[in-house]
């Protein structure tokens, strides 16, 4: 498993290796108070050219293009969820709940490895983001952890078949201060452009042609901030991809991290936060003890240490 900084190749450069076109995840829909959005795609290639020759034995139709969906709800609804459109059991899917704080992804890939059969290859992205009010006494400290579990299960790669089998995880976090947020700008800023966040983490793993693909993702994500006033107003998001295509390696892939994709938020006693979603966060925030803040403090430290290496 490998983390690495903010500069590891997000979604969208993950399906143009797999031959896909790369989805408008970032545009000028401009100022909004919070979001949610899933983008789904799915497609059967011919990845050795012989689907149709000889004929009869094609296992599936080729798509002339992509089935793809990008669905986005801006200050609306704060739930949406998207499958794939196959008629076959994959189970393609993205989920964005602001909530619940989940984000949750499924993207599978297969391939019969005989002449005449189909390759099926998916992405799967989800996205949420929403201003967020502290109020409390000057020196508190917020943070907000968004743990990751899932598992993927993957048929390792023929070895010398000159093929590339792609697994591929993105996870990011960021927090931003403010009250009005673009999502343009908050792409840019994650990757270095736009607007400062105050804070970022990162979970990026790529598996691809590894010789054992299959892992299990355990991982917590977190970004925190200290009142400088006595109300604050901030903006949280988070994004979630995965994306999986065999080629011309025979087998299947499984990346799911449907279930998975949760926020905690921690703050000192004394406290209170409210949403412009109204949903997030949950109004159950727990006070964080002193000894687990400096915890929370090493591990930034150490974010601190693997982004300077990452430049």
């Amino acid at each position: 498993m490998r983390r690495v900084g903010l500069r590891a190749p997000v979604a969208a450069v993950a399906m143009m290796s797999m031959g896909m076109a790369s989805p408008v995840l970032a545009d000028t829909v401009g100022a909004f108070e919070y979001y949610t959005q899933t983008f789904v795609l799915e497609s059967l290639s011919d990845p050795d050219g012989t689907v149709n020759d000889p004929p009869g034995t094609i296992q599936e139709p080729i798509d002339p293009a992509p089935v793809s969906n990008l669905i986005r709800d801006v200050n609306g609804a704060t739930s949406i969820a998207d499958t794939g459109r196959f008629t076959s059991p994959r189970g393609v899917s993205a989920r964005s709940d602001l909530g619940a704080g989940e984000l949750g992804v499924r993207a599978q890939s297969s391939y019969q490895g005989v002449p005449g059969s189909a390759a099926f290859l998916s992405a799967a992205v989800a996205r949420f983001g929403d201003t967020v009010t502290a109020t409390g006494p000057v020196n508190s400290r917020v943070t907000f952890d968004f743990a990751v579990d899932g598992i993927i299960r993957a048929d390792a790669p023929v070895p010398g078949l000159g093929s590339t089998n792609q697994v591929f995880v993105d996870v990011y976090i960021a927090l931003f201060s403010g009250s009005v947020a673009d999502e343009l700008n908050w792409d840019d800023a994650i990757f270095g452009g736009g607007p400062a966040a105050l804070a970022t983490d990162r979970f990026t793993l790529d598996l691809t042609n590894d010789p054992n693909p299959s892992s299990v993702i355990d991982e917590v994500l977190s970004v925190g901030t200290i009142l400088t006033q006595p109300t604050e107003t901030f903006q949280i998001f988070a994004h979630m991809s995965a994306s999986s295509s065999r080629n011309q390696n025979p087998g299947q892939t499984d990346i799911d991290l449907s279930s998975t994709g949760t926020f905690s938020i921690f703050v000192d006693p004394g406290v209170s936060l409210t949403s412009a979603s109204g949903v997030f966060p949950d109004p159950s925030v727990i006070p964080l003890p002193a000894s687990a803040w400096l915890i929370i403090a090493g591990l930034g430290g150490l974010f601190g240490l693997r982004k300077l290496k990452g430049t």
